[in-house]
């Protein structure tokens, strides 16, 4: 008996991204219930797959007649043809650990190149002998820049010494 991969991801349903349902971990999908969903709604409605783990090991005809109890056996037929045993049991998706790598790695990167950054500033500063709390920002050729604005008292206003 073949095993089905299990898979998380998001359905829009009918493809409107306002009305988008969760797939995951409690109510993930078969592989073969993600083609008849990418039918349903469209190709491009199911986005962000990601691979969960594997069913039981699972008849073949118990999974046709489980996604013809939810979908009708005329669109699981539509998109599975053929005999119930030639059904497709797996993708080529990323993991959650995969894309828990993913997210590390780009969060390592975002902080080292943030490093080279400041590292490079500071000895920009160091070869300029600047402070770099002191080094006014950079201004763009029509901006107006205005310093030590003082407000003056006026004096003998009318309205000083009015009455509210």
């Amino acid at each position: 008996m073949p095993q089905y991969q299990k898979l998380g991801c998001h359905v829009a349903l009918a493809g409107d991204p306002r009305a988008v349902v969760p797939r995951g971990l409690d109510n993930p999908v078969t592989y073969p219930e993600l083609l008849v969903l990418q039918h349903v709604h469209g190709y491009d409605a199911v986005t962000d797959i990601y691979e969960i783990g594997w069913t039981d090991d699972i008849l073949p005809t118990v999974e046709r007649e489980r996604l013809g109890g939810i979908y009708t056996d005329a669109i699981v037929a539509a998109v599975l043809p053929g005999a119930a045993g030639s059904m497709p049991t797996k993708g080529d998706f990323p993991t959650m650990e995969d894309i828990e790598e993913a997210r590390r790695a780009s969060e390592e990167a975002l902080a080292k190149r943030k490093a080279r950054q400041l590292k490079s500033t500071a000895a920009r500063h160091e070869k300029n002998n600047t402070n770099p709390d002191s080094v006014a920002p950079k201004r763009g050729k029509l901006e107006k820049v205005v310093t030590d604005v003082v407000e003056e008292p006026v004096e003998d206003s009318p309205f000083e010494d009015a009455e509210l």
